[in-house]
């Protein structure tokens, strides 16, 4: 008997499929950041400049002073995107109020998943935890620049780490 082996794909590479452009970047600037009208936002497929645009720093230790710490690979959705905290908060605002994509985005992003009964702390790309008897929606980051956010969808409440 053969054995069916799955092939599990990016969620770069579903969007790239589904909304058949070349790269997601595209799409992320056609579907997300355009309406939302997130004017210094975009994934980053060169070092451009942008005076809003929060960038990472490393401090040389022997040499005083600090050296700019960004990276030189194309990532193809995890990351890449470099934004302004004003973008930064239309793209927060648009999980309270959705003014893009799915009106039910609060149900769906705060739906526990279940493995043999046992309750997932992590769904659909977020942490849903609690947090002294707060529900909370939150990813730690492993970008240069944002190091997490934590969402308190209840109390309209959100925090972003740069």
């Amino acid at each position: 008997m053969a054995v069916q082996q799955h092939r599990i794909l990016p969620a770069s590479t579903i969007v790239q499929r589904v909304s058949g452009k070349k790269r997601c970047a595209t799409s992320s600037a056609e579907n997300i950041f355009a309406p939302l009208e997130m004017t210094h936002t975009h994934s980053a497929t060169s070092l451009r400049a942008d005076c809003h645009r929060a960038l990472a720093y490393d401090e040389q230790e022997n040499h005083g002073g600090y050296t700019l710490n960004v990276s030189y690979f194309e990532q193809t959705g995890d990351g890449a995107v470099h934004t302004s905290v004003e973008d930064l908060l239309k793209w927060d605002e648009n999980f309270y109020s959705p003014a893009r994509g799915r009106q039910d985005s609060r149900g769906i992003q705060g739906a526990r998943q279940v493995d043999d009964g046992k309750v997932l702390e992590y769904a659909k790309g977020l942490f849903l935890q609690d947090y002294r008897g707060l529900h909370t929606v939150s990813h730690g980051g492993s970008g240069r620049v944002s190091r997490g956010a934590v969402r308190f969808p209840d109390q309209h409440f959100s925090v972003a780490s740069l």
